[in-house]
């Protein structure tokens, strides 16, 4: 049942107390739906999710092969949950911040001609290793940093139970470590006790 729940979203609606949180785009922060047969087929191998109503910032980050589907799988080495990861994207969509910086680096590509050129030297027979896209007038490490940037806005916007909830989890790994290498097992209910 969990298969079929994660694959159609009409089953979640039978399930209430299973149901998946929604999956919002970081850039708009709306819930891409409306998914046709090559969407889905897209999206099932392509680190780059795409949907119908893409904006014209979602199609520069797929030109640009810039993966956004790594954003918020883990704060500090632990691991976030579905609906803190769905939040977090809501928030950092919603806010706009990355949706104007990725505007921005685009225009900037547009003036330098800068995808053209690339494009031109592909057709050309240039391999990636030799016209590395990731390294390309460094729009990449613009991206990255943007996408830096957005993170940390919709963290500090985030619920205060919820971002209490990552901490928690923070603080065992960090005790669970510190209890490790003095060759003892931490117990976690001692963080329950101490409430």
């Amino acid at each position: 049942m969990s298969q079929l729940e994660n694959r159609n979203r009409f089953v979640g609606a039978l399930f209430d107390s299973n149901r998946q949180p929604f999956i919002y785009s970081p850039v708009t922060g709306k819930k891409p739906n409306g998914y046709g047969f090559m969407q889905r087929l897209w999206n099932a191998y392509s680190p780059i999710q795409v949907h119908p109503e893409q904006s014209p910032e979602e199609k520069f980050l797929q030109e640009m092969e810039f993966d956004i589907n790594t954003t918020f799988r883990s704060k500090d080495g632990v691991r976030l949950l579905p609906q803190e990861r769905s939040e977090l994207f809501r928030l950092m969509g919603e806010r706009g911040f990355f949706k104007d910086a990725i505007a921005e680096i685009m225009r900037d590509a547009g003036d330098w001609k800068s995808i053209q050129q690339l494009r031109e030297l592909r057709n050309q027979g240039y391999k990636s290793d030799e016209v590395s896209l990731k390294k390309w007038h460094d729009i990449h490490a613009r991206l990255s940093e943007a996408r830096r940037a957005a993170e940390d806005i919709a963290y500090a916007e985030m619920n205060a139970d919820m971002y209490a909830a990552i901490e928690l989890r923070q603080a065992q790994k960090d005790l669970t470590e510190e209890y490790s290498t003095a060759g003892k097992i931490f117990d976690p209910s001692i963080l329950n006790q101490r409430k």
